[in-house]
C-alpha cells in the first residue's frame, strides 16, 4: 500500500504521541525535596535600655534557599534535595531580635539606612577532611552613629556528627544562637 500524505501524517502524529510517553515512563522517580528550619533558643527578655535601628539583613543569593556545603574557601556545593524552609537571613534576624531583647536592646528593622547593619556571609556546612564536618555561620556587624563607628566579624562553628541534613540544621541552629548572642553583645556594648 503506497504512502499517502495523510497516512504519513498519521504515522508522524502517532510517533510524536507515543515516543514522549516512552520517555516519561523510563525516567527515574522524582526527587524528594526535604525542607529544614534551624531552631533558635528563646532567652528571657530584659527591660529595654537601648533601641537600635537595624537594616534588613543581607546575604548572597546562594545562601538563601538550598543547603550549602563549603568544599573550600572559594567553592560551594549545593544540595537541591535539601532546602531551607525560611530564608536564613530571616532566621538570623529573629535570633538577633531575641538575643538583643535578652540584653535589654530593642532592635527595630528598618528599610534603607540604619545605625546597625548585619551581613550573613557564610551559612552552611564545611568538611574538615578526616576530622569530619562543622556547621559554620559567619557574619559581619557594623554600627555607626555620628560619634562612633564599629565593625566586627563574628564566626560560630559547631561540630557535626555526620553530614546528614538534619544534623546540619541542628548544628546551624546552635551556631546561630552563638553568633546572634555575640553580635547582640557587641550592639549592647556599642550603645552604652
Amino acid at each position: 500500500m503506497p504512502r499517502t500524505p495523510i497516512r504519513s501524517a498519521r504515522l508522524a502524529l502517532g510517533l510524536a504521541l507515543f515516543l514522549p510517553g516512552c520517555s516519561v515512563l523510563s525516567k527515574e522517580p522524582p526527587v524528594e525535596v526535604r525542607w529544614f528550619v534551624p531552631t533558635v533558643s528563646v532567652p528571657e527578655s530584659q527591660p529595654t535600655t537601648a533601641v537600635v535601628n537595624l537594616r534588613k539583613i543581607q546575604s548572597s543569593r546562594p545562601l538563601r534557599d538550598e543547603m550549602v556545603w563549603w568544599r573550600s574557601d572559594v567553592e560551594l556545593a549545593f544540595d537541591a534535595r535539601h532546602k531551607w524552609a525560611e530564608d536564613p537571613t530571616e532566621t538570623l534576624a529573629r535570633a538577633m531580635h531575641l538575643q538583643c531583647a535578652a540584653l535589654g536592646v530593642e532592635l527595630t528593622t528598618v528599610p534603607g539606612d540604619a545605625s546597625a547593619r548585619v551581613d550573613l556571609t557564610r551559612f552552611g556546612g564545611r568538611f574538615e577532611g578526616s576530622d569530619g564536618a562543622v556547621a559554620e555561620i559567619t557574619l559581619t556587624i557594623a554600627y555607626e552613629t555620628k560619634d562612633l563607628v564599629r565593625h566586627e566579624r563574628v564566626v560560630a562553628e559547631e561540630p557535626l556528627q555526620s553530614d546528614d541534613p538534619e544534623e546540619l540544621a541542628r548544628g546551624l541552629g546552635r551556631a546561630l544562637d552563638r553568633a546572634a548572642a555575640e553580635a547582640a553583645g557587641h550592639l549592647q556594648n556599642w550603645t552604652r
